[in-house]
Parts: structure tokens; sequence; C-alpha cells
């Protein structure tokens, strides 16, 4: 029997061998394919970095420029509204030159 049993033994003995080296193959399979979306995830992890980054920059070009019109605006403001006062400064004063002229 101890015949028989070493040749069943050996007539089996590379099926876990060739089971793992299955299990083997396919593990290094799932490994490489992990890899290749690890590689693919960092690259959009870095071209989304760069493109914050440039957004952040022209959201700071645009808050300088929104800031600088506004200021133009308060100073043109200003400067109209001198102009009118100083128009109806005159207007007052030719009302009472030709209430004057008049009397």
């Amino acid at each position: 029997m101890e015949g028989v049993a070493s040749t069943d033994d050996d007539l089996y003995g590379d099926l876990d061998a060739l089971q793992s080296d299955a299990q083997f193959q396919r593990l290094k399979q799932l490994y490489e394919g992990a890899n290749k979306e690890l590689v693919q995830v960092k690259a959009e992890r870095e071209e989304m970095r760069q493109q914050i980054q440039f957004l952040q920059e022209q959201k700071r070009v645009l808050e300088i420029n929104v800031m600088s019109v506004f200021q133009t605006a308060q100073k043109e403001v200003e400067r109209k509204d001198k102009i009118i006062k100083s128009m109806h400064v005159e207007v007052a004063t030719l009302k009472s030159s030709l209430g004057a002229l008049r009397r």
C-alpha cells in the first residue's frame, strides 16, 4: 500500500503547486492593475493640484482688478460730485446775478 500511496502523492503532488502558481499569477495581475490605477490617480491628483493653483492665481488677479475698478469708480463719483456741486454754486450765483439785474 505504501507504494500506492506514494504513487498517489506523486500523481496529485503538483496540484497544490499549480493552484499556488495560478493564485500567484492572479495576485500579480491584481497588484499590477492596482499599481497602474495608483499611478493614474496620482497623475490626476497632480493635474488637479496644478489646476487649483492656476485658479487661485486667477482669483487673486480678478480680486485685484475688481478692487481697482471699484476704487476708480469711487474716485470718478467723487470727481463728478465736485463738478455737480460746483455747477450748483455757479447756477445759484447766476440766478442771483440775474435777479439783481432784473430789479
